[in-house]
This record gives C-alpha cells, structure tokens and sequence, in this order.
C-alpha cells in the first residue's frame, strides 16, 4: 500500500503499520524476557548454605572436671606434672580415643582372681602390687607387683558381679601408670603417662564408665618429663 495517495499521506496505512510494530516488539520483548528469567538460575549458581556441623567436643568436659578436681590423688598427680610444666592447665588435656561396648568388653582378657593375685617375690619385686576399691568395696582396680617387667597392667575386679578379672589397661616400656582412683561405684580414673623419642612425655587421664559402658582417653602432649 503506497502510504502517499495521490499526493497526500495515507494515515491509516501508518497507523496500520505503527500498530503491527507495536505488538510485534511487544511480543519479542515478551519472549525474551521469559528467556531472561529461564537462563538467569543457569548462568548464575548461587551457593547452598548448609547448616554448621556440629563438631564433637574434645577438651575435657567440665562434668569430669567436677568429679576428678575434688580427689587428692588426680590433685597430686596434676600438681607434679605442673612443676615441671607450669602452663600446664586442665583444658590442655584433649580426648584421643573412646570406646564403646561392642569394641572393649569382648576383647578383654579375663583371669581368675587368685591366679592374679599371687604373691611376688620381694628380691625381684619392683613396684608392690597395689588396689583400688569401689566406695562400696564390691569391685577394685588392680596393678600387679612388677618384678622387672618393661610393661605395667591394670586389671578390673568383679565388674559384672562374676568375680572374674579383666584386664582393661596395659603400657609399653615407655609408659608407666601413675594411679587410680573411683569417682562413684560405676566410674573410675586411671593415671598414666608415656615417653616419646624425642624425650618429650605425655600425660593421660583415663576415664571410665561402667555404668555406660564407655571409655575416654584424654592426653595432654608435649610435656617436660617429670624424671
């Protein structure tokens, strides 16, 4: 359609033509802002946020704390390392073992009482055989006389009522078991310490409990020796 008709301008040809304009860009701006809103989850990734973790804790807690803190022996014992590390603090020591039921009890050596308990000769005797009752003397923990042996073992009395022994701790050559001592009838603390090769030692408070059926180890590394 000629938009001049004899010489003047046809302006309903140019409305026709302005009006087809209109819907078509309208409709191709349409199109592509739905192709816009398609691609933007596709071109940017936005990072999920995931919840924090939360991390197990693996200082001592403060419930053990309370219960060691209280007993003159742990008190004597954490004394002595302090002398020769005077930094050393309670919280130094960090949990590096737990174990659970289905792990300890069926692996532990079970004896009998009288067996164990044999008397050692005194010229060979290193260190006398030593015990540690409950509050409420049904069960005890027991260190055998060391007559010269590089090792030293800790056997537990009577834990299920059976009167067996079991033998629930042992050290190397290179470490040796400081003491014991009951916190109630169903949880006691074992003390021990280890040198390494680089003649620095480590500390160790072994905590059970019998009535959960667990056991943590918490160790405070690095220490000046005491000997």
């Amino acid at each position: 359609m000629n938009p001049l008709k004899q010489g003047k301008t046809n302006w309903k040809y140019i409305l026709i033509v302005v009006i087809l304009a209109i819907i078509t860009s309208g409709g191709i701006f349409i199109y592509q802002k739905g192709m816009i809103q398609e691609m933007i989850p596709l071109l940017v990734e936005f990072p999920e946020i995931k919840k924090p973790e939360k991390k197990e804790e693996i200082r001592i807690p403060e419930q053990i704390i309370s219960q060691i803190n209280k007993n003159t022996d742990f008190i004597n014992w954490f004394n002595s390392w302090q002398a020769t590390n005077p930094s050393l603090d309670i919280y130094d020591f960090l949990k590096v073992d737990i174990w659970y039921e289905k792990d300890m009890w069926p692996e532990l050596i079970i004896g009998e009482e009288q067996r164990i308990r044999t008397s050692c000769p005194s010229e060979f005797t290193v260190i006398e055989a030593r015990e540690f009752y409950s509050p409420d003397k049904t069960k005890y923990i027991y260190f055998p006389c060391n007559i010269g042996s590089p090792d030293t073992v800790v056997w537990l009395y009577n834990r299920n009522g059976d009167k067996k022994m079991e033998l629930i701790e042992e050290t190397g050559p290179s470490g040796g078991v400081n003491g014991a001592f009951w916190v109630d009838n169903t949880h006691f603390v074992i003390l021990k310490q280890f040198r390494n090769d680089s003649e620095k030692c480590s500390a160790y408070i072994s905590y059970w409990d019998l009535m959960n059926k667990k056991h943590f180890l918490y160790e405070a590394s690095g220490l000046n020796c005491q000997y």
